[in-house]
């Protein structure tokens, strides 16, 4: 076997795995909202920390990354795990869009905005994009246009951002990429501060 045959294999191996062990997770924490207290978070670092894990497949991917959380310091949050699980479906969904694509950009921004109350962060990538007529369904439990996919990472991160009193949008347009908003509280009423 050659070098790059090695090298091709070794990085389904490393995407199956990271795929596997997400759809895991979401499976055993489907429908699942656990109590919990609020939690000062720096999100700028633990946004990094959670995009680290997928620094070896964005490498193996040549995809280009620009990152800016700049406003993202020191916010209340519930269940940092629930962010974590948001923040990464989102990432290995833009990952997996960008399969096969030349030109591959990542666009991962947050922004604070104390006057509204919110906090939020954008995930934009130039993959293949989703049809209108799939934007309606992608947030629906088991809706998938992939040939490996469960259909249940959207409707988990849409489910898990709800619990967290936020909001999740999409903009996307066939072979030009997708862009998912999510807009989070900085303090809910039911949290304990």
């Amino acid at each position: 076997m050659t070098k790059k045959k090695v090298e091709r294999h070794l990085e389904t191996v490393l995407k199956a795995s990271r795929k596997i062990a997400i759809i895991n997770k979401n499976i055993m924490t489907y429908g699942k909202t656990l109590g919990g207290k609020t939690t000062s978070l720096k999100v700028k670092t633990f946004l990094n920390d959670c995009l680290s894990i997928f620094k070896g497949l964005i490498s193996l991917d040549a995809i280009k990354i620009k990152t800016d959380f700049k406003d993202l310091e020191s916010i209340p949050v519930l269940e940092p795990y629930k962010l974590e699980q948001i923040f990464s479906n989102l990432i290995l969904n833009a990952i997996d869009a960008m399969d096969g694509c030349n030109n591959k950009h990542l666009e991962i921004t947050g922004s604070c905005d104390k006057k509204a109350g919110t906090w939020a962060f954008d995930i934009r990538d130039s993959g293949c994009g989703i049809s209108n007529d799939d934007l309606n369904k992608i947030f629906l439990p088991y809706f998938t246009t992939k040939n490996h996919g469960t259909g249940l990472g959207l409707s988990i991160v849409k489910q898990t951002v709800k619990s967290l009193g936020g909001e999740i949008k999409i903009k996307s347009q066939p072979d030009r990429g997708s862009g998912f908003t999510v807009t989070l509280p900085l303090n809910r009423k039911d949290q304990d501060i």
